[in-house]
């Protein structure tokens, strides 16, 4: 119904989109070698959690683990989603992640870390600063049982951060920002939804 411009950026995404362009299965430079030690250790503990065939991941060689989880390329090396989860040098400016505490909404941060790639460790240092403060609050039903109730639910927090650094525009410089109160869980991420 109306005429918006566009920047080039903008036209440039929309264009890839339209031709099926994915963006983060592009090959890099970087190579099975240059992927993070403790990220592959990392990952190799979250599969060997599994009870299925995901398993067996944890002890296969590294490029047969990072095959598997698509984070190679054709050519053997890793591809723009390998190298985002698995290797410390970034893809853009700025950290991977920032997360924010403050002790009211919209107050001054108690506490601000910047957590640089790789993106695998930074999800998981971003959903240890988010649960080490949590408020819980214990509750006691007229049957005796008693429950913790989570200000914010660890599952929903872990869904907001893994979308945000899932969908967020790589196109673009800048961080995943978690923004954390005992009232408000805020996420934001750089970028406008995709198209459509």
């Amino acid at each position: 119904a109306e005429c918006h411009p566009m920047t080039p950026d903008e036209q440039s995404r929309l264009r890839e989109e339209r031709s099926g362009i994915d963006w983060s299965a592009q090959s890099t430079a970087a190579t099975v070698e240059d992927a993070a030690s403790d990220a592959l250790s990392a990952a190799r503990r979250s599969l060997a959690s599994f009870i299925d065939g995901r398993r067996e991941l944890a002890t296969s060689t590294d490029r047969d683990l990072l095959n598997a989880l698509g984070a190679l390329a054709p050519n053997g090396n890793l591809n723009r989603a390998g190298h985002l989860m698995f290797c410390r040098t970034a893809l853009n400016t700025g950290s991977a992640i920032i997360y924010q505490h403050r002790a009211t909404p919209g107050g001054e941060p108690k506490l601000v870390e910047r957590l640089d790639p790789p993106l695998l460790l930074a999800f998981g240092r971003a959903l240890e600063l988010a649960s080490a403060r949590q408020v819980t609050t214990p509750l006691t039903l007229p049957n005796g049982q008693q429950l913790t109730i989570e200000d914010f639910p660890s599952l929903a927090i872990r869904e907001a951060v893994s979308n945000a650094i899932c969908h967020r525009d790589y196109h673009l410089s800048g961080s995943v920002i978690l923004d954390h109160s005992p009232e408000v869980f805020t996420v934001s991420s750089p970028g406008p939804l995709v198209s459509g």
